[in-house]
Parts: C-alpha cells; sequence; structure tokens
C-alpha cells in the first residue's frame, strides 16, 4: 500500500525541497484541526494531503484573513481592518470581487441602481485571487 511505504517519505522530501528552497515552514495541523476542517465541510483528507497539511498548512492558512457569508456565495471579510470590505464571491476555486463595498454589492446583486464603486480595500490573499494571483504569487 503506497501509505504504508512511500507517502511518508514523500511527504518528508516534499518539505526538505521546501525548506532548501527558502519557503519558511511553521508547524502543521494537528489531528484535531484536520478532523475540525473534515468534520466542517463534510469530507476526508486523502492520507498524503493530511500529513503534508500537517507538515506545513498551518502557518499560511493562519495568515489568510477570514470570510463570512453576506447571502448565497458572497463573502465578506471579518477582520475591520479590511473596512470597507469588497464583496467576494467565491464558488469552490472560482474567486471575483462582486462589489467595491457592501453597498455597492446590493446595487449589483439585487439590480438596485445607483451603483456605488469606490477604492477598493486590499484584503490579503482573497483580493490577490480574485486580481488573478497564481498560487506560486500567494
Amino acid at each position: 500500500m503506497l501509505h504504508d511505504r512511500r507517502v511518508p517519505e514523500l511527504i518528508a522530501q516534499a518539505v526538505r525541497r521546501l525548506s532548501t528552497s527558502g519557503v519558511r515552514l511553521e508547524r502543521g495541523l494537528s489531528d484535531e484541526e484536520v478532523s475540525r476542517v473534515q468534520d466542517r465541510f463534510t469530507f476526508a483528507f486523502g492520507p498524503e494531503h493530511r500529513e503534508f497539511l500537517q507538515e506545513v498548512a498551518r502557518a499560511h492558512l493562519a495568515r489568510v484573513p477570514i470570510l463570512v457569508p453576506v447571502f448565497s456565495h458572497r463573502y465578506l471579510a471579518s477582520d475591520p481592518r479590511f473596512e470597507p470590505s469588497p464583496v467576494f464571491s467565491v464558488h469552490q476555486s472560482d474567486i471575483i470581487f462582486y462589489g467595491d463595498n457592501l453597498l455597492d454589492y446590493i446595487a449589483h446583486e439585487f439590480r438596485l441602481p445607483p451603483l456605488h464603486p469606490s477604492d477598493r480595500t486590499h484584503v490579503p490573499f482573497w483580493s490577490d485571487v480574485a486580481n488573478g494571483a497564481e498560487n506560486r504569487d500567494l
């Protein structure tokens, strides 16, 4: 079975490769944290993915601002540092801006003119993805 023999070595090699290329790695997810994610989103990580997350993902995910739902798959950043938050449309891996702010979103989503565009507040990670950043840029 792949998991019994090769997965731990593959994970170790991946971690070494990241470390030697200058990527700073911190403590990964605990078993309890992985279980909470799986329970919350009703799926299970494969063994390789789970082990990798436990090695390296926690530090990166901790820096991503939390989004809270507004309506359907539209979200605002929960952190007051990013007010007024743009409204993001998040559907699977498709992330776009759906309003420069809450009022602009309401006008756009529900067709209640006029639109209320403004300078968009930059929300780390989410704005980068919505602006087209690639994985290597995040």
